[in-house]
């Protein structure tokens, strides 16, 4: 079931289930269910997509007259997954998708959904970029927290509340609320990064600025809503002792007096505070993510 859909195969994995199944009108599902020691690898084995150690599933209600699900609360322990941008550009997951054929069939009714709690404890998640000169990798450890009110038949939003380090020791929260289900999605997310250390963004700084990071760390406090297709955020960078290293070679690096620019920007402590919002309109033809 899984090849069919995605370049994927479940190498490991145990489900428990202890669910009532009703034949009254309609079918009804109801119950727990969870999952053990799961491992997803790609089709061709060369790498883990996901794992996890446990997903348990309780409270679920299913009503396939109604065509609603509810459940009560999702839990997942050490969930392990990462996303990646190839040399080419694509990412990891464009290629896991398996093109479908289109349907003839008319789309029905939305299903509604609802789910009270998903609950996180200890996620390792990851981020790759393949595209520059030297590999960037960058992850998210001991994710937990939670997201509550997921539903689809309301306005109002999901909460969200997690908490984690950036490689183990930069602490990492994010806080807010979402909702995707509307005609027009809504959002309302705050994330901050405190004491990044900005050496781990070499790879970025020595493709198109043309230096590598010689030291610094790095705050970020960022505040990001999108309302009536409208997106408006509030940025903070905090750079403390941010030096550039050794010029590298790279024909994407901007031709730009870089280190005049910080020598500007520093405070007599070495601190280099910048704050500016940014704002777009996603109805319009011309908006791009790199551009805002």
């Amino acid at each position: 079931y899984v090849a069919d859909a995605v370049r994927a195969r479940l190498s490991r994995g145990e489900l428990h289930a202890d669910l009532n199944v009703t034949l009254k009108d309609s079918l009804r599902v109801s119950g727990d269910a969870s999952i053990d020691q799961l491992q997803l690898h790609h089709q061709s084995g060369r790498a883990s997509l996901l794992s996890l150690d446990k997903l348990k599933v309780a409270g679920v209600d299913y009503q396939a007259g109604k065509n609603a699900l509810s459940i009560d609360k999702i839990a997942l322990n050490k969930l392990v997954s990462s996303f990646r941008i190839n040399e080419d550009g694509s990412t990891n997951i464009q290629d896991l998708l398996i093109p479908q054929p289109e349907s003839n069939k008319p789309a029905g009714k939305p299903m509604q959904l609802a789910i009270n709690t998903v609950a996180l404890t200890k996620a390792d998640l990851g981020f790759a970029d393949h595209t520059l000169s030297q590999n960037f990798q960058v992850a998210i450890k001991d994710l937990s927290g939670s997201i509550k009110n997921i539903k689809s038949n309301t306005t109002q939003l999901a909460t969200v509340d997690l908490a984690g380090k950036v490689d183990h020791y930069a602490p990492a929260t994010i806080k807010g609320g979402f909702n995707v289900f509307g005609a027009q999605p809504k959002l309302d997310m705050g994330v901050k990064l405190d004491n990044v250390e900005l050496t781990s963004f070499t790879p970025y700084s020595g493709t198109y600025a043309g230096f590598k990071i010689e030291r610094g760390q790095l705050d970020i406090d960022l505040n990001y809503q999108l309302a009536d297709n409208k997106i408006a955020g509030k940025n903070r960078i905090v750079m403390d002792q941010f030096t550039l290293g050794e010029q590298v070679e790279s024909t994407k690096a901007v031709d730009l007096p870089l280190r005049l620019a910080l020598a500007l920007l520093r405070d007599e402590k070495g601190v280099i505070d910048l704050g500016f919002e940014v704002q777009g309109d996603l109805s319009d033809p011309s908006f791009s993510v790199g551009g805002i």
